[in-house]
C-alpha cells in the first residue's frame, strides 16, 4: 500500500540541531523603541535601556518565548548600531543573535542575509579563525540546512569542522557540534551511513567532556538514535530515545521544548515498531504541550501536529488525520516556506491520506508538487525525492484510467535506487547498509512491475520491452539472503582460480564482515551503560570495530589489485529473458513467483516459450493460503485461537488436509503460466515472501474431490510434486552462479565421500521427530523436543559478540534415536566406512570442526535444528551436537548459521535432516531460505535437502535414504527425479494407514525441498 511508500522524514523529528554560540550571550525579547513623536533618548539612557532589555530577553529565551526573542533582538540593533556603530563587535553579536532567533522560529530565508552579514563583520573584525568567525560560519551551514540546501551547507560544515579541529583541538566542545551538524546535514541527504560514525563521535566526545547528562551530549543520543531509525534499526533506536526522554525530563522538565521533541521521537519509534495504539497518546502530549509552551504555529508545534496525524492515519482515522494535516500545512508555508523539508513531508502525508480516502485527483496534484520541489531542492535521487515518485506512481495505478502513466515515476524510483546502490561502498558499513535497503525497498520494485503491467495492457505493442523491464524488477524483488550466499560462493571460487588463496581471505573477509556488524550493534546498545564494567566494556567494543574495520580495508585492498571484479559478483545484476532461456536446457522451465500489494506476479520461461501473468490474489491473500497450508501440515505458524478451532473442524475424516486451498493456490500462481511448463522434466522455482517456505509440490494440479482426510482420495491427488521435478533456487542469479563449473577432478556422486552426524547425546525424554498427526502436532515439537530447556544460553560471550550455548539447558532436550537409524542406513546406501558416521558421544562439534569437509562430497546432519527466536536467547539459527562437559567457544554444542557460514565446504549435496532447515531466520518477515540454508550456500554447498517443519522420524530416513538409492541406482536420474521418486514412494505406500494417520498427507512426503542445481 501507499503507506508503505510515503517516508515523511522530518529532522526535527527526529533529532534537534546545535547551533554553536558558545562566545556570545543571547539576550531575546525587547520593549518597542521610541517612536518618532517620543523624546528622543540619550546615550546614558539607550545603554540602560539595552541592559534592562538584555535581562528580560534572558528569561525570555529560558522560558521558550521565541517569537517575543525575535521581536525583541529587531529592534536592539539599530540601538547598538548608535552606541557603538555598525562595524564594531558589539554590532556584530547583535547581528548574530537576531539571525539565531530568526532561525530558531523557522524564518531561515530571512535570516540568511544577517548571517552572512554576521559572519563579514566578525571576519574583519576578529580574523578568519577567531571563535566568533567560526561560530558565524558555523551558523551560516546551519542556516542553509534550514531551508533545505543540504548539498550547500555540507561543505561549510566541512569547513567549519576542518576550521575548529585545527585551532580549538579535537576534543572541544564546538568540535563536537560541527561533527554533529554535519552528520545531521549527511543524514538528510539520505547519507546515513556515513552519518552515523560522526554522530557515535559526536557523542563519545561531548560524554566524555560534558557529562552524560549534559543537553548537548543528549542531543547527540538523539541525533543516533534518530540515524538508526532512519537506517530502519528500529530495536537498536528505542533504548537510546528513552534514555534521551528520561535525563531531559529530569534535568529540563516535562514540559521543556527538548523533552517534547523526545517525547515525540519516542512515540515515533513505537509506532515503526508496530505500536501504533501505544504511541497515540504520547503524540498527544506533545502536541498540546506544545501549543500551551509555544503556540499553535511554532514549528516544534507544527510537526508535533504532523506526527499525531501520520498516527491517526497509521489507525485508518483519516478523516481526523486531514484535518490535523490541512491546518498543519497552512502554517507551515506561512512560517517555514513550501519548499521546507518539513512542509513537504506534511504535504506528502496529506497525499497519502486523501488517496485512502479515494480522493486521487487532489492526490496526485499534492505529489506532482511535492515531487517537483523536492527534485529542485534535493536531487532526483535522493531518498526523499525517491519517495515521492513511488507515491505518484501508486497514485496513477489506481486511478485506472490513468495507470497507464504510472511506468514513468516508477520506472524513475527504481533506477534512482539503483543508481544509488552503484556507487554504495564496500566496507562493513556500507554493506550493512546495503543489505537493509534492499530488504526494505523490494516493494518499490513490485510496484514498477505493477506499473509495467498497467502500462503494457494499455499499449499492447510495448508488451514485450515492458516484460522485459518487469522481469529485471521481480528479480530483484525475490533476492534474499540465500542469493547473497551464493554469489558469494561463486565469486570466491572464481577469486581462488585468479588467484592462490585468495578463496581463504575472502573467507576471513566475511568473518570479519559479520563480527563488525554483531559489534556495531553491541556497540549501540552500550552506550547507555552506566556502571563503570559496563563503560569498560564499551571502550572494548570500540577498539574492537575499528581493528575489524582496518582488517577489511586492508584485505580489500588486496582483492582490489588481485581481482576487482569480486565487489561486482557479489550484487548480480539480473539476467535478461534472453540470458535465461539460454541458461536452459530443453527439459527445463523457471518460475518466478512474487506477490505484491496489487497482485502476484508470475513469469514462467523455458527455452522455447514466456508467459508474464499477474494474479488477482494480492500478498495478503497469497499469506492467507500459504498460513492454511502450512498449518495443516505442522509447520510453526501462529494462527489465532478462533482461526485454529474452525480450521480443527474444517475437512472430512480424522486426518484431512486443505486441498481446495491447495488447488485454489495451484489456479492462481501456477495454471496461468502452464503452457511455459508443459512437458518439462525440471521447474526450477524462486519464490518471494511467505510462498519462499512452502514447498510447491503439495500444491494440488486438478479440482480435488472426496474426502480430504481419506488416505486413498489423497494418493490418488494430482499433486504438483507428480507434474514436473521441482527444484527451488534462492533467485535466478543463483543457479547461473551454480551452473559454473566445478572443478574436474570432483565426481557428482562419490561413494566414499560421505560424514553424517547426528542423535547427539541429550538427557530429555527420547522423542521423535516431527509428529504422525498434523492436527494433533500442534506445539507438540517445541514443548517435547527441548524438554525443559528455557533459554539455550549463558551470559558469557564469545569474540564476536555471540553468546556461547547454555550446555546444562541444551542436554535437556530430546534425544533423537531415530537419526542414528536414518544416517547408518544412507552410509550403507552409499557403501561408505564404518568411520563416515558420527553419532552419540562422536556427534560433537569439535569432532565437526576437525574434519576436512572440503573433501567431502555428500554431508547430512541429522539432529535438531532450532530456529532463531524458538528458543530464547536464540539470536540465530543452529543445529545441535553433543554437549561437550565444558562449554567453549569453540563447542559449545550448538553450531550456529554464522559458524556454519565459516566452515570450507565443497560438497555437491548437503543433506538437513534436521527441522526447520529451510525456514527463515526468525527476523521480523524473514523468507524461507535465510536461515540454515543460506548459510550452508555461503560455505560452499551447491545443493541442499532442507525441510520447512519438523519431519517425521518415521519416514525422514526412508526420504533421504531412498533419494540416495534410487540416484545410486539410476544414473540417468537428477537428483530432483530421484528426490521426486523417494516422496511418491512414500506417499504411495500404505503401511502406516489407519484411522488418525497416513503417508499420503503432505505432513509425511513434503516436508523436504531440493534447493540448487539439482537437475544436474
Amino acid at each position: 500500500m501507499a503507506n508503505n511508500i510515503v517516508k515523511g522524514c522530518n529532522f526535527k523529528s527526529l533529532v534537534s540541531i546545535s547551533i554553536a554560540l558558545s562566545v556570545f550571550t543571547c539576550f531575546l525579547g525587547l520593549d518597542a523603541p521610541a517612536s518618532a513623536q517620543e523624546p528622543v533618548l540619550t546615550d546614558r539612557e539607550v545603554k540602560s535601556n539595552i541592559k534592562s532589555f538584555r535581562k528580560q530577553a534572558d528569561r525570555n529565551r529560558r522560558s521558550g518565548e521565541y517569537q517575543k526573542a525575535m521581536a525583541g533582538s529587531a529592534q536592539l540593533l539599530p540601538l547598538i548600531a548608535r552606541i557603538s556603530g555598525r562595524q564594531s563587535k558589539e554590532y556584530a553579536e547583535a547581528v548574530m543573535i537576531h539571525s539565531v532567533d530568526l532561525m530558531r522560529v523557522g524564518r531561515n530565508k530571512e535570516a540568511e542575509k544577517f548571517v552572512r552579514q554576521a559572519l563579514k563583520l566578525n571576519e574583519d573584525i576578529f580574523g578568519l579563525q577567531s571563535q566568533e568567525s567560526l561560530t558565524a560560519y558555523n551558523n551560516l551551514a546551519a542556516n542553509l540546512f534550514g531551508q533545505g540546501r543540504y548539498e550547500e551547507a555540507e561543505p561549510i560544515y566541512r569547513k567549519s569542522l576542518a576550521l575548529r579541529q585545527e585551532t580549538l583541538g579535537s576534543e572541544h566542545r564546538d568540535t563536537a557540534s560541527s561533527l554533529s551538524n554535519l552528520a545531521l546535514n549527511l543524514m538528510m541527504q539520505g547519507r546515513d551511513d556515513e552519518a552515523e560514525p560522526l554522530n557515535r563521535q559526536a557523542f563519545e566526545l561531548r560524554t566524555k567532556i560534558l557529562g552524560s547528562e549534559h543537553g548537548d551530549t543528549l542531543t547527540s543520543l538523539n541525533n543516533l538514535a534518530g540515524n538508526l531509525q532512519l537506517q530502519e534499526r528500529y530495536t537498536e533506536a528505542e533504548p537510546l530515545f528513552r534514555q534521551v526522554l528520561s535525563l531531559r525530563t529530569k534535568s529540563l522538565g516535562k514540559k521543556h521544548p527538548d523533552t517534547l521533541v523526545s517525547l515525540d521521537n519516542l512515540a515515533t519509534i513505537l509506532s515503526k515498531l508496530g505500536r501504533v495504539e501505544e504511541a497515540e497518546p504520547l503524540h498527544r502530549k506533545a502536541y498540546t504541550t506544545n501549543i500551551e509552551l509555544l503556540g499553535d504555529k511554532h514549528p516544534d508545534t507544527l510537526i508535533s501536529m504532523g506526527m499525531l496525524a501520520s498516527n491517526l492515519n497509521k489507525q485508518r482515522r483519516y478523516s481526523e488525520a486531514e484535518a490535523l494535516q490541512r491546518r498543519a500545512i497552512k502554517y507551515m508555508i506561512e512560517v517555514l516556506g513550501e519548499a521546507h523539508p518539513t512542509t513537504l513531508a506534511a504535504m506528502g502525508n496529506l497525499g497519502f491520506t486523501l488517496n485512502q480516502m479515494g480522493n486521487d485527483k487532489e492526490a496526485e496534484e499534492i505529489y506532482r508538487q511535492v515531487l517537483a520541489l523536492r527534485a529542485e531542492t534535493f536531487g532526483e535521487n535522493h531518498p526523499d525525492t525517491l519517495s515521492s515518485y513511488g507515491n505518484l506512481a501508486y497514485n496513477l495505478i489506481e486511478q485506472l484510467d490513468r495507470a497507464d502513466l504510472a511506468i514513468i515515476p516508477a520506472r524513475a524510483l527504481v533506477n534512482g535506487w539503483l543508481a544509488r546502490w552503484s556507487v554504495r561502498g564496500n566496507d562493513a558499513r556500507a554493506e550493512a547498509q546495503y543489505q537493509r535497503e534492499i530488504k526494505s525497498k523490494k516493494h518499490y520494485f513490485t510496484l514498477l512491475a505493477d506499473a509495467a503491467w498497467m502500462a503494457a495492457e494499455a499499449n499492447p505493442s510495448q508488451n514485450e520491452r515492458l516484460r522485459e523491464e518487469a522481469f529485471r524488477a521481480l528479480q530483484h524483488a525475490v533476492m534474499g539472503p540465500a542469493s547473497r550466499a551464493v554469489a558469494h560462493n561463486a565469486a570466491r571460487r572464481a577469486a581462488e582460480n585468479q588467484a592462490a588463496g585468495l578463496d581463504e581471505l575472502l573467507r576471513q573477509r566475511q568473518s570479519l564482515a559479520s563480527e563488525w556488524q554483531t559489534t556495531d550493534t553491541l556497540v549501540n546498545r552500550q552506550l547507555t551503560a552506566s556502571n563503570k564494567s559496563q563503560n569498560k566494556r564499551l571502550i572494548a567494543l570500540r577498539q574492537k570495530k575499528a581493528g575489524l574495520a582496518q582488517k577489511i580495508e586492508t584485505i580489500d585492498g588486496e582483492v582490489q589489485e588481485s581481482f576487482p571484479q569480486y565487489f561486482a559478483m557479489v550484487r548480480p545484476k539480473p539476467l535478461t529473458i534472453e540470458a535465461t532461456r539460454a541458461m536452459l536446457g530443453p527439459d527445463e522451465a523457471f518460475l518466478l513467483v512474487v506477490p505484491a500489494a496489487l497482485g502476484t506476479h508470475v513469469v514462467a520461461i523455458s527455452d522455447d516459450n514466456i508467459q508474464w501473468a499477474r494474479s488477482g490474489w494480492k500478498r495478503d491473500d497469497i499469506n492467507a493460503a500459504v498460513k492454511r497450508l502450512l498449518w495443516d501440515v505442522g509447520a510453526n505458524v501462529t494462527v489465532s485461537q478462533v482461526q485454529e478451532a474452525k480450521w480443527m473442524e474444517e475437512g472430512e475424516g480424522a486426518y484431512p488436509y486443505d486441498r481446495d486451498t491447495a488447488f485454489a493456490l495451484h489456479q492462481q500462481i501456477i495454471a496461468p503460466v502452464s503452457d511455459s511448463l508443459k512437458g518439462k522434466r525440471h521447474v526450477f522455482i524462486a519464490a518471494a515472501g511467505s510462498l519462499s517456505s512452502l514447498p510447491f509440490g503439495m500444491l494440488v494440479a486438478e479440482k480435488p474431490v472426496g474426502a480430504d482426510g481419506n488416505p486413498t482420495i489423497l494418493r490418488g491427488t494430482k499433486w504438483f510434486a507428480d507434474r514436473h521435478a521441482l527444484v527451488q533456487i534462492p533467485s535466478l542469479q543463483s543457479l547461473e552462479f551454480l551452473r559454473r563449473p566445478v572443478p574436474a577432478d570432483k565426481n557428482e556422486l562419490d561413494l566414499n565421500s560421505f560424514i553424517g552426524f547426528g542423535d547427539p547425546v541429550l538427557q530429555g525424554q527420547s522423542n521423535t521427530r516431527g509428529a504422525k498427526r498434523a492436527r494433533a502436532a500442534r506445539g507438540i515439537h517445541s514443548q517435547k523436543a527441548y524438554g525443559s530447556a528455557a533459554s539455550v544460553f549463558q551470559g558469557s560471550r564469545t569474540r564476536s559478540g555471540a553468546g556461547i550455548a547454555d550446555i546444562n539447558a541444551l542436554g535437556k532436550m530430546a534425544r533423537l534415536p531415530g537419526t542414528a537409524l536414518e544416517l547408518e542406513a544412507m552410509r550403507l546406501a552409499l557403501k561408505a566406512p564404518q568411520a563416515s558416521t558420527f553419532t552419540a558421544a562422536r556427534a560433537s562439534e569439535s569432532n565437526f570442526r576437525n574434519i576436512d569437509l572440503s573433501g567431502v562430497n555428500i554431508l547430512a546432519l541429522a539432529t535438531h535444528g532450532l530456529l532463531a527466536g524458538e528458543i530464547e536467547g536464540a539470536v540465530e539459527p543452529g543445529l545441535v551436537f553433543t554437549p561437550p562437559t565444558e562449554a567453549s567457544e569453540s563447542d559449545d554444542g550448538l553450531l550456529t548459521a554464522s559458524e556454519i557460514a565459516g566452515l570450507k565446504l565443497n560438497a555437491d549435496w548437503v543433506i538437513l535432516s534436521a527441522c526447520n532447515t529451510a525456514a527463515g531466520d526468525g527476523s521480523e518477515g524473514a523468507p524461507g531460505l535465510s536461515g540454515l540454508s543460506r548459510s550452508f550456500f555461503y560455505a560452499g554447498a551447491r545443493n541442499l535437502l532442507a525441510s520447512h517443519w519438523p519431519v517425521r522420524d518415521d519416514v525422514a530416513a526412508k526420504i533421504t535414504v531412498r533419494t540416495i538409492e534410487i540416484k545410486r541406482d539410476n544414473p540417468q536420474y537428477s537428483r530432483a527425479e530421484a528426490f521426486q521418486r523417494a516422496i511418491q514412494e512414500i506417499r504411495n505406500d500404505s503401511s502406516a494407514d489407519s484411522d488418525n494417520d497416513t503417508w499420503a498427507h503432505p505432513n509425511a512426503w513434503a516436508p523436504f525441498t531440493l534447493i540448487g542445481d539439482g537437475a544436474k
